[in-house]
């Protein structure tokens, strides 16, 4: 993106502006954008990238871009491209229209085209026998909400994801949250659960159907006897909670059929706060929660001719 605003003027082409279009207070150079630009560094920060200064380690910003785009980490590579092209293209759509977005709107376009990136590569891997599974939908009035969590070492961060359908499938709120820091597996399905609860209380939801695919914390969670864990509060907080609804159960699901919540968990490792949405998906889960619903009517459909 640097490289080309300094070959425009290296080349002498016409350039009706001088002024940075992303922060409007200094003249759009390489220095000023990697180093100075207050949009740039926002939008960096914002999906989680370090700043890495031109100059320091490196003697151009073509050297800078190469070394991101090359990095032996894929993620973070295609993270860097997207954030890149995303910052490029609002500023071309200032040039052109006058306008744009804002730094935070921005940065929430370059995660959630990762995301849906991801998401599409997992759904083009997946087998044709591991699309036949069939999300269970609850019996009206309660509310299903679907968990999970996402991993990055690399990162230090955990990404939880919650889902909340009714029975006829559709989406009321979902939620994704990411906390900093490692976590033992168990523990981090444990806090999933708690965010569950969470979202529950924002919808005020009395009659809950909580799914997870750990079986190791569902079967915690199920256990009526006493725990002695380093997980004892969390199990204790959940199990309380359970106790205050007019009903509710918690219970195990495949991975491959919590693909919803499991996205929005992926999606949570590239924000900084949380985010909750009501009544309408994010657009990066609605073709999972179409396929499923799909799926969900051709098993009612079969059910019904066998019976």
């Amino acid at each position: 993106m640097c490289h080309v605003i300094f070959n425009f003027r290296d080349h002498r082409l016409k350039v009706d502006h001088t002024t940075c279009l992303l922060c409007f207070s200094e003249a759009e150079t390489t220095d000023h954008v990697l180093k100075d630009c207050a949009f740039f560094a926002t939008v960096w920060a914002s999906v989680g990238l370090s700043i890495e200064l031109v100059g320091t380690r490196f003697s151009s910003a073509k050297d800078w871009i190469s070394n991101l785009l090359c990095g032996p980490s894929r993620p973070k590579s295609e993270l860097c491209a997207i954030t890149l092209w995303a910052i490029w293209n609002e500023r071309n759509n200032r040039l052109k229209e006058g306008k744009g977005k804002s730094p935070e709107e921005t940065s929430f376009f370059a995660t959630n085209y990762l995301v849906e990136m991801e998401a599409t590569r997992e759904s083009n891997n997946t087998t044709t026998n591991e699309l036949q599974k069939v999300w269970t939908p609850p019996k009206h009035p309660t509310i299903k909400l679907n968990v999970d969590t996402a991993v990055d070492d690399k990162r230090g961060r955990l990404g939880v994801g919650v889902v909340a359908r009714t029975s006829t499938g559709e989406v009321i709120a979902c939620l994704s949250s990411n906390i900093h820091g490692s976590l033992e597996p168990t523990l981090a399905e444990c806090l999933a659960v708690e965010q569950a609860f969470v979202l529950a209380e924002k919808i005020k939801a009395s009659n809950i159907w909580i799914e997870g695919d750990s079986l190791e914390a569902i079967k915690l969670i199920q256990d009526t006897g006493e725990d002695l864990s380093i997980i004892r509060p969390h199990l204790k907080a959940i199990k309380d909670r359970m106790k205050l609804l007019s009903h509710s159960i918690i219970t195990h699901i495949r991975r491959e059929d919590n693909r919803v919540a499991h996205t929005l968990a992926r999606y949570a490792l590239h924000i900084e706060v949380q985010k909750v949405w009501f009544k309408e998906a994010p657009f990066f889960i609605q073709a999972v929660i179409r396929e499923e619903m799909l799926m969900c009517k051709m098993d009612s459909q079969c059910s019904s001719v066998l019976s």
